[in-house]
């Protein structure tokens, strides 16, 4: 038993799976994942909103803004509530306008209705070294 080498395979393996578990907590693990680059750059900060916004995660879609965005948030999320079938077909980031303002194009879709686009100012400032949504106004 003592010269088996599938013994020493299984004793390395909980030897390395519990220096896995001592290193990184559950929690830092989760943040990690939820997360992940999402405050790198205004671009992908609002890439990352519309992909929560078109997965349905609206409450990790709500920790990108700040509180003077949360009204069109709350718009937004009674229009992808209420059609499960629509979805963020394409999000396309025109230039900025001001230094942390941007355009965004939205198409959204379904299978059964045709596809609309809408235009959207973000505006985003930089809050405890994280990018933050600060307001989202339809342009029409």
């Amino acid at each position: 038993m003592l010269f088996n080498r599938h013994f020493y395979f299984l004793i390395l393996s909980v030897f390395f799976i519990g220096i896995i578990f001592w290193w990184q907590t559950p929690e830092n693990a989760v943040s990690a994942m939820v997360k992940g680059d999402q405050s790198s750059n205004p671009y992908t900060v609002v890439g990352n909103y519309w992909k929560r916004m078109d997965y349905r995660q609206f409450d990790l879609a709500l920790e990108m803004l700040s509180e003077n965005a949360k009204n069109e948030h709350v718009y937004l999320e009674e229009i992808l509530t209420a059609n499960p079938f629509l979805s963020i077909q394409s999000v396309i980031c025109d230039t900025e306008l001001k230094q942390n303002e941007m355009i965004v194009k939205i198409i959204f879709g379904s299978a059964i209705d045709e596809k609309k686009q809408a235009n959207y100012a973000f505006k985003l400032e930089r809050i405890d070294g994280d990018w933050l949504i600060s307001s989202i106004k339809p342009l029409f």
